[in-house]
């Protein structure tokens, strides 16, 4: 008995709280031939994210993030418009991304996360290196996702009669408590 309460509390022991986004920044840029068009997420919506660190490793269990695409700008109203219609507004009205897994690589600090991504209505599997480094207490997780619009069924807009490129870039740095 005395032994099984002892294992019990050395199991409690290991399992953390929900962590807390305490800043994001997350970037997307797109090419096109006679510009650079970048944007920014205004909001992002985490679901619960638990990490956990030992041995100076980090383990997340699967959480989401959901980000509305009334939420995504890029300076310009009509070229945000446009974004959200060819990302299926209003019949898809946000893109989710849902973290399964992060694996350490053999580099120092840095992790292959896992991630299913829903945009346009369609789900894919996509991937992203990201580091992971302590920060006045607090973990930054800094790392970059490239997405192919014609994987998710998007027609890459056009202007001047040319396409943007194919590949969206997002770049994100998110603050978390640990």
């Amino acid at each position: 008995m005395k032994y099984s309460i002892l294992v019990f509390l050395l199991f409690v022991g290991f399992l953390d709280a929900e962590t807390k986004v305490l800043e994001d920044k997350i970037v997307f840029t797109a090419q096109h031939k006679f510009k650079t068009i970048k944007g920014k997420v205004q909001k992002a919506n985490y679901s619960n994210i638990v990490i956990s660190r030992a041995a100076n490793r980090y383990f997340a269990q699967p959480f989401s993030i959901q980000v509305n695409l009334v939420d995504m700008r890029t300076g310009d109203p009509n070229r945000d418009t446009h974004m959200m219609e060819v990302l299926g507004y209003p019949t898809q009205d946000s893109v989710q991304l849902n973290i399964l897994k992060m694996e350490e690589t053999s580099s120092a600090k840095e992790y292959k996360i896992f991630i299913e991504a829903k945009i346009n209505g369609v789900t894919k599997s996509l991937h992203s290196i990201a580091t992971a480094n302590e920060k006045d207490g607090n973990l930054s997780v800094k790392g970059q996702i490239k997405i192919l619009l014609d994987e998710f069924q998007i027609k890459a807009p056009s202007l001047l009669f040319f396409p943007i490129d194919n590949i969206i870039i997002c770049d994100y740095e998110i603050l978390l408590s640990i």
